[in-house]
């Protein structure tokens, strides 16, 4: 079964039960109204994250019962004990005879009133047997955290069960296509920028989330292909180096004024249109860093790359004046740079419209592709793309034309401390 049936299958009312007879049977004493509601809140919130952490069903619940018997018995005794994840698989729970909580969970029906308040409250059972609200919080004693030293539930958990606050994100990568376009030099870039969003909805010039990332504990980098760079410092060591600026807090310096995260070995390739590009590996087999303390918030990624201890420069991805674009089948593009492409290479178009875009749609849709074009017949500044025929066009045009040899990405995976330490413990 995948993570998301197992979920589904965890916070059914079967499940439900399961977690709530063990939790009796481990405390040695039936469940009490108002902690069954707890175990059921606990199971309602529990999210994909946990069920990677728990491969089957049967561990999530034994999990769940013992880090819940655990909470309830620290906050009896005003004792946080560390969050137990439970025994091995095989070690066996016995039932609970004499109490029927199937019975004392059909008691608590979901009220009108409640469906009101929060209609879209996930359903742990069926929507007529659902459990009444959680009660509000119960105030664990501050005696037990000031005797410590911390000052809050979050802060003891972090250093008893640091583990259970971490979340890793899925891989971000970093794509100079939609960099942040505030070059004063484009032709002699040393910082490659994007900004942070957030917000769920795809933003241009920005790496694109669907939430906000805080406290940040590490990076770790997968492989990149960069474009190939003439420098001597590179061609002596070949060795680069890459600094997250933002973080740079918390990095290694290999000069006085050369800082870095990631230092990576570089290896020309080849692929299968002639075009070359150094392929970044690591030679620690991963390339992660680690943050102490966390890095509390990010809002933009702004990228230096070294060879390894020099600054290098990175020279046009794009030409945001193109000259002309040709009334002729196939279709001329005239750049206002050297443009460094060959036969064979990707090319983006951004704003192709005609004097007449409502008659033709179907041409600018096609120069406009995400996918790009390949070209042909190259010139220092000029190229073709076959696939588009303008001889029928009114003053084709283009906004901008991306140079498919000089994009890249650079794939992130990040790991952060997240969630909110609830009653009891847990």
């Amino acid at each position: 079964m995948s993570a998301h049936e197992n979920l589904a299958e965890f916070k059914s009312q079967d499940s439900c039960v399961s977690v709530i007879k063990q939790v009796a049977n481990l405390l040695n004493r039936e469940v009490e109204r108002s902690e069954m509601e707890f175990i059921v809140g606990q199971i309602d919130k529990a999210d994909i994250n946990f069920m990677r952490r728990h491969p089957n069903v049967k561990r999530a619940q034994k999990a769940m019962a013992y880090g819940i018997m655990d909470a309830i018995k620290a906050h009896e005794s005003e004792y946080i004990a560390p969050l137990s994840v439970g025994n091995d698989e095989d070690e066996s729970i016995e039932s609970v005879e004499d109490t029927d909580v199937r019975a004392v969970m059909n008691e608590y029906v979901h009220s009108a009133e409640a469906e009101e308040e929060n209609p879209h409250r996930p359903a742990i059972v069926r929507r007529e047997q659902e459990m009444a609200p959680v009660a509000p919080p119960i105030t664990v004693s501050s005696h037990i955290t000031n005797m410590l030293g911390v000052g809050d539930i979050a802060q003891l958990a972090s250093i008893m069960n640091p583990s259970s606050l971490l979340r890793s994100f899925p891989v971000m990568s970093l794509d100079t296509r939609n960099r942040a376009l505030n070059d004063s030099n484009p032709g002699s870039r040393s910082t490659i920028a994007w900004n942070y969003n957030s917000s769920g909805f795809f933003s241009t010039e920005s790496v694109n989330t669907s939430y906000e990332i805080r406290n940040i504990v590490s990076i770790e980098c997968a492989n990149i292909y960069l474009p190939i760079i003439d420098d001597n410092m590179y061609q002596e060591f070949r060795q680069i180096s890459m600094l997250i600026k933002e973080l740079s807090g918390q990095s290694s310096q290999l000069t006085a004024s050369r800082q870095f995260h990631f230092l990576f070995d570089a290896d020309t390739i080849t692929n299968d249109s002639g075009s070359e590009r150094l392929k970044l590996t690591s030679a620690f087999n991963r390339q992660i860093v680690e943050f102490t303390p966390p890095m509390t918030t990010i809002s933009a990624f702004t990228l230096e790359f070294g060879s390894p201890a020099e600054l290098l420069s990175f020279g046009y991805d794009r030409d945001s004046n193109p000259t002309s674009v040709s009334t002729s089948d196939p279709a001329v593009f005239t750049t206002s740079m050297d443009h460094g492409m060959q036969n064979g290479d990707l090319v983006y178009i951004e704003g192709f419209t005609t004097d007449t875009p409502s008659s033709d749609g179907v041409i600018i849709n096609m120069a406009n592709r995400e996918a790009g074009h390949v070209i042909q017949s190259v010139t220092d500044n000029t190229f073709e793309i076959a696939a588009l025929d303008t001889s029928a066009l009114t003053n084709p045009r283009c906004t901008a034309i991306i140079f498919g040899n000089q994009r890249f990405f650079v794939p992130l995976k990040l790991t952060y401390t997240s969630g909110q330490i609830a009653r009891f413990g847990i």
